[in-house]
């Protein structure tokens, strides 16, 4: 039995997110229900879950469509312009960029958002980006591969890394699990916000 696999590898710059440090481990994408990130030797990579399947955060692989709960399904369009950007919808200093390996999720430096109108990373001030300033948990990082809780939203949380805290979502329909760290169903872990 053949399964065609759509297997986009992700090329991440000195400023990209944390880096894939054990092979083998997988992460559901925060976008799409049919996709999931897979650590690899030669860093993350996004696979697509074959026809009719969509990937299971809970299971960590790619199940029957009826037994996956997924608030948003979607394809990631392949990119076809080497150097095309597109808006991370959820994460002003997060932008995409098309490279000859496909998608590439790329990270402005500390302090910065990107700005679609120039296409470039810039200051704050210049940006429209809903209003929404990042919050990060008090205190220092000390501690690589911490987890806290992002206090006004469910589906957030925060990892320490060597570069500080950063904010990761949860996949849609699901909410950051602190007792097992990791995103759960909401049925499994009843989130409380102070918003």
């Amino acid at each position: 039995m053949i399964f065609e696999l759509l297997l986009v590898s992700f090329i991440y710059s000195a400023q990209a997110l944390k880096p894939c440090s054990n092979p083998g481990e997988i992460r559901p994408d925060t976008k799409h229900c049919d996709l999931y990130h897979e650590c690899t030797d030669c860093g993350w990579s996004l696979i697509q879950c074959p026809a009719g399947q969509l990937f299971n955060p809970v299971k960590l692989v790619c199940d029957k469509a009826d037994r996956v709960k997924c608030a948003q399904e979607g394809d990631l369009q392949p990119c076809d312009k080497i150097g095309e950007h597109k808006v991370d919808p959820k994460h002003c200093d997060l932008y995409y960029e098309c490279t000859k390996c496909g998608w590439a999720l790329v990270k402005c430096g500390a302090g910065l958002y990107y700005n679609p109108e120039t296409s470039t990373c810039d200051n704050p001030e210049n940006v429209n980006c809903g209003g929404v300033d990042p919050i990060t948990p008090s205190g220092p990082c000390d501690h690589v591969g911490e987890f806290k809780p992002d206090p006004k939203n469910c589906n957030n949380f925060y990892e320490c890394t060597r570069k500080g805290w950063q904010l990761t979502s949860c996949a849609e329909g699901l909410v950051y699990n602190p007792n097992y760290k990791k995103c759960d169903y909401p049925q499994y872990y009843e989130c409380k916000t102070s918003a």
